[in-house]
């Protein structure tokens, strides 16, 4: 187990101001570092094959609240979309 030391949501917003960014971006940048870091740690084979090509990306998951009973009246992706049809 990895355990990660605090950090004061003061220290995050100063460097989201210095980098001029969101406060996710932030976020999300030190969450693909702890990937990395974790997948280091582990000796995971596709870091140490890879080496310095491998990228450790994080992603939102983002929701919009349909009011609508029409299911044709919102956003869904295309497996969805498949299915409901």
């Amino acid at each position: 187990m990895i355990v990660f030391n605090d950090v004061s949501l003061d220290l995050i917003k100063q460097i989201k101001e210095e980098a001029d960014v969101s406060l996710n971006d932030v976020l999300l940048t030190v969450f693909s570092q702890a990937i990395h870091d974790y997948c280091k740690h582990q000796k995971c084979s596709m870091l140490e094959q890879c080496g310095a090509k491998t990228r450790c990306r994080a992603l939102m998951m983002v929701g919009f609240l349909n009011k609508s009973k029409d299911k044709e009246d919102c956003i869904r992706n295309q497996m969805l979309n498949a299915t409901l049809h």
